[in-house]
């Protein structure tokens, strides 16, 4: 049975990261693209790490049901666009996405209204510490260089995610799974990830046929063996 793995936790824990290397070392599993109406950052590419909308396209296809969830985060606007995720499942590939505590509730709810509650996997990544998420978001932001209005928007955008952040952290238990990213130890964060991915994989039903074929198989092993016995 082919997953939507949902990766949700505070901006800048990390969640980016491990996705990233999820889908590089795993065979079946594909990155889910949001869509946004935030500018795209300097090594960001349109239609690879985001589907980037004007206002105007981004509510038009809010008006015409095509994403699965939106919400508005830190003054922008994100989606998880419907057709990307079911033409990706129905393909028979995985899929993992990043996403924020609410949007991943109403993808939870929408696949539990569908009756495919057990399609949905949701994994929570917190921080080893608060500080470092403060410290990760400082250092992505300041990757253009220094300014004083940058550094001013810089602080206010900080102030906005860590705001949202400790509103994030009490549904740390809400979701299926719990890992933490610790300071300085990705990979060992990213096995968790990779586990609970294999895990799931090991836990879904063999095809009903292969017992058929099992038996026909022996049958037909029964068959050549004694033949040849005689």
């Amino acid at each position: 049975m082919v997953k939507f793995y949902l990766l949700i936790g505070p901006s800048g824990v990390g969640k980016s990261k491990l996705q990233e290397k999820l889908v590089s070392d795993l065979e079946h599993i594909v990155r889910s693209i949001s869509a946004t109406t935030r500018p795209p950052r300097e090594e960001e590419h349109d239609g690879t790490d985001y589907f980037f909308y004007n206002q105007k396209v981004f509510f038009d296809m809010v008006g015409s049901d095509e994403f699965l969830e939106f919400k508005e985060y830190a003054g922008e606007h994100y989606g998880t666009p419907k057709k990307f995720i079911e033409d990706t499942l129905n393909g028979g590939s995985d899929v993992v996405g990043v996403i924020e505590v609410k949007g991943a509730q109403t993808i939870i709810k929408q696949f539990e209204k569908e009756k495919r509650r057990e399609c949905v996997v949701s994994i929570f990544v917190y921080p080893e510490h608060f500080q470092d998420l403060v410290t990760h978001l400082k250092q992505r932001d300041t990757k253009s260089g220094y300014s004083r209005k940058r550094l001013k928007d810089m602080k206010r955008r900080i102030m906005k995610r860590m705001t949202i952040a400790v509103e994030e952290i009490e549904h740390l238990n809400d979701f299926d799974y719990r890992i933490c990213m610790r300071h300085n130890k990705f990979d060992e964060t990213y096995n968790q990830l990779r586990s609970i991915v294999i895990i799931e994989r090991a836990r879904d039903t063999v095809d009903e046929s292969y017992a058929s074929r099992f038996v026909k198989d022996y049958t037909a092993f029964c068959k050549s063996y004694r033949s040849r016995k005689a």
